[in-house]
């Protein structure tokens, strides 16, 4: 949050989720994506960090941010179940020919 506030510039929160991947039981539960998995990165809207914050400001900027990560995140996880019940539903002969829509 200082590093956006002294470079004037907007925090902008990432989500990310594959369809094939290995997740490590750590404390971030961090994810190794595997081969010839699709990855979806989703983004939340742009905070920006004002001059001259208060601690008070700072925590509520925080959770804010906290927020949009965690929507972010969801978004993508969500992008991923759709993903994988499209490819799901096809049939085997058509399988290699296949070619996902484009996201929204």
């Amino acid at each position: 949050m200082i590093l956006a506030r002294d470079a004037e510039q907007p925090v902008v929160t990432v989500g990310c989720w594959t369809t094939r991947h290995v997740q490590f039981n750590s404390w971030d539960k961090m994810i190794l994506p595997l081969p010839f998995g699709t990855i979806v990165m989703a983004y939340g809207k742009p905070v920006e960090v004002p001059q001259g914050l208060t601690g008070d400001d700072y925590e509520a900027l925080r959770l804010e941010v906290e927020q949009s990560i965690a929507a972010a995140q969801a978004a993508a996880e969500a992008k991923v179940r759709e993903l994988k019940h499209e490819t799901a539903e096809i049939p085997v002969s058509e399988a290699s020919t296949y070619t996902p829509p484009p996201s929204a």
